[in-house]
């Protein structure tokens, strides 16, 4: 065997280690992730789209920031597990805090919020840990293409489908008594599959 021959062969050894070790540490910081979503929503039911939701993790203090869509919905995927605090406002409603709850890595957590009509000055808190609501199941999934044009300047396709599948996935049980909404009924669900696509230009 020759000293090419020996080492190509090393070169590919320890390129296969690299890949395999970067394979598991990638692993293991996606299965300690977790999921937050929800739905904002008004007094009177109806979903409040261009809301700013951020997440705080108390532990470490990062935030990630986000803004409900038309259907009212928002989403933060793969965060660290650990412990969070939710914060949500829109201008004419009163800011609503929803107080440490737990993320874990093996069940999503759903926090729904209600806004009132009121000054952003004023802060409404929600605290103690939610009922337990009934299994989360969603699959999202998210393909790009690029395409090159020229030397400088391309195209990419992207596309993102949410609740792949189309599975309903119930919200998690009233922790109030209202009418008509007596406290541990489920009145929300998640929304049907949802897939975006756009084009970006890029140069």
């Amino acid at each position: 065997m020759s000293n090419n021959e020996s080492r190509l062969r090393l070169s590919c050894s320890m390129l296969v280690a690299v890949i395999l070790f970067l394979a598991g540490t990638i692993a293991a910081q996606i299965g300690n992730t977790g999921t937050v979503l929800g739905t904002v929503m008004d007094s009177s039911g109806a979903v409040v789209p261009g809301v700013s939701v951020m997440l705080r993790d108390t532990e470490n203090n990062l935030t990630y920031e986000t803004v409900t869509g038309q259907s009212g919905e928002f989403r933060f995927l793969t965060v660290p597990a650990g412990a969070y605090e939710l914060t949500a406002e829109k201008q004419g409603f009163t800011k609503v805090l929803h107080s440490v709850f737990a993320v874990h890595a093996d069940e999503p957590a759903r926090v729904d919020v209600v806004l009132k009509v009121g000054a952003a000055s004023e802060q409404v808190t929600v605290t103690g840990a939610p009922l337990r609501g009934p299994y989360f199941q969603d699959w999202d999934m998210g393909l790009a293409k690029n395409f090159g044009l020229r030397e400088s300047v391309g195209l990419q396709f992207q596309l993102e489908a949410f609740n792949v599948f189309n599975h309903p996935s119930w919200g998690q049980p009233n922790l109030t008594w209202t009418n008509g909404s007596p406290l541990g009924a489920i009145t929300s669900a998640t929304s049907q599959r949802l897939v975006q696509l756009s084009l970006a230009l890029k140069f």
